[in-house]
């Protein structure tokens, strides 16, 4: 719950949010069961509400249980593992930056600031239509950008092109991941049939 907590804060007053991010102590087990796993699984359901009461002109007159249990299974994991992959390159990247590694702190912004793109998940998986909304989560930028620079200091000259990087990476790992998902995913049917 108090993830939920700081990630409300974050949202309303980004400048105050950030701060009490840093001196909080909520351990990466509570963010990960307090608020990412909840958002991932709102994901899931989403889709699934999506597809039983909206089905799009693409699945014709039936439902098909696999094509439910497939967009269910990867509206849950994909943003899950990009948070986690994305929090790890970007740990990492502040190295190069001549920052300090410290991949509770890049985990923490990473998630808080990746709080749009589940917005824009949720939204666009409950009806067709709204798939344009999923742009929303690029305001995950802005959030990004409030908050590093208190939970990964880089210098000052470097900072403007580390939050476009990150953003980079993180729509990158996105990309990335979706892709794996999705070939394994064919993989299995070409293997099942």
């Amino acid at each position: 719950m108090e993830a939920i907590r700081e990630l409300f804060a974050v949202v309303t007053a980004p400048g105050k949010g950030w701060a009490g991010v840093v001196a909080s102590d909520v351990s990466g087990k509570a963010l990960f069961f307090g608020y990412v796993v909840p958002f991932s699984l709102l994901c899931a359901v989403s889709a699934w509400f999506g597809i039983m009461y909206f089905p799009s002109a693409e699945l014709g007159a039936g439902i098909d249980p696999y094509l439910l249990a497939m967009q269910m299974m990867y509206s849950f994991l994909i943003p899950l593992l990009n948070l986690y992959v994305a929090a790890w390159v970007i740990s990492r990247f502040v190295r190069s930056l001549k920052g300090e590694i410290n991949y509770g702190n890049a985990l923490r912004l990473t998630a808080y600031s990746y709080f749009p793109v589940f917005l824009g998940i949720i939204i666009s998986n409950l009806h067709p239509d709204l798939k344009y909304l999923m742009a929303m989560g690029f305001a995950g930028i802005f959030y990004f950008a409030k908050g590093a620079r208190l939970l990964t200091p880089v210098h000052a000259r470097f900072r403007t092109g580390y939050v476009i990087s990150s953003a980079m990476i993180v729509l990158g790992t996105g990309l990335l991941i979706s892709l794996l998902f999705t070939g394994l995913l064919a993989a299995a049917v070409v293997i099942m049939w």
